[in-house]
């Protein structure tokens, strides 16, 4: 329990880095370079303005310098961060090796990263491709520290590779055939990433997971009127929410769906 309260903070505090690299990766703007500022009026943020979640509550949704709003998007993240790590490390076996420690801090980066992938993709539509390249140097270094914890070569090489390469080809093949209407070129590319980090058939069971939750918020969306079939709902996000919960549920999901089925 201690582990899970410390993840959270940690969560919440990375949370806030997330939110300004989704907002620097879009303006250009170097990481580390720079302190943080207000996008409106440009006024360096003092230490007292970046509190995770309570700065922004203190100060009301709006800029202590300008007074303008601060977007939701800021708190939101952060809370959600928060609860995906406690959530990641609640699930998963606690680590008592060096190298079990080590993957499990990897993971919990993997997954920030999937949060930033999702916000930007949300926001504009678009998964950079230098966000899905620092993504899959995580994911290489997460299944390096799994062949030094002692993994099979099965399960730390060629699973990963068969579920990067099927993953791919399925989808540069929905890209093609849809002439790009169907499946985005970021898609393609995430897929491949998200495939090295699963494995085979996990990366199966994300898919499926994927393509049914966006069907069924699409059609949440279209019900409530707030879109239109017309409107296009980026995939990016059920894509890494389809692969978080596989990493997590994938053995237990199959495990349901063959008593489900009968075939067990």
């Amino acid at each position: 329990m201690a582990l899970i309260a410390i993840v959270g903070f940690y969560g919440l505090i990375y949370g806030s880095f997330i939110n300004a690299l989704v907002w620097r990766t879009h303006t250009g703007e170097k990481i580390g370079r720079e302190r943080s500022h207000c996008p409106k009026c440009n006024k360096t943020l003092a230490v007292k303005d970046l509190f995770p979640v309570v700065s922004w509550l203190m100060l009301r949704g709006k800029c202590r310098y300008c007074g303008e709003p601060i977007s939701k998007q800021y708190p939101i993240v952060e809370i959600i961060t928060a609860i995906s790590f406690m959530l990641s490390v609640a699930f998963l076996d606690k680590p008592e090796a060096v190298f079990g420690w080590a993957a499990l801090i990897v993971w919990l980066a993997i997954v920030g990263q999937f949060i930033a992938l999702a916000v930007y993709d949300l926001k504009w539509r678009l998964l950079p491709n230098s966000m899905v390249a620092t993504l899959l140097v995580l994911v290489v270094m997460y299944q390096i520290v799994q062949a030094f914890a002692g993994a099979g070569l099965g399960e730390w090489l060629i699973s990963p590779l068969i579920g990067a390469v099927s993953a791919f080809g399925f989808f540069y093949l929905l890209h093609i055939l849809g002439k790009g209407a169907w499946m985005g070129g970021g898609d393609v590319k995430l897929v491949f990433v998200l495939g090295a980090l699963l494995g085979g058939w996990p990366t199966l069971i994300g898919l499926v997971l994927a393509f049914n939750i966006a069907a069924l918020v699409s059609v949440v969306l279209i019900a409530t009127k707030l879109r239109t079939r017309k409107d296009v709902v980026p995939f990016g996000p059920f894509l890494l929410f389809g692969a978080w919960l596989a990493f997590l549920f994938a053995d237990d999901i199959a495990e349901w769906y063959m008593r489900f089925s009968g075939l067990a």
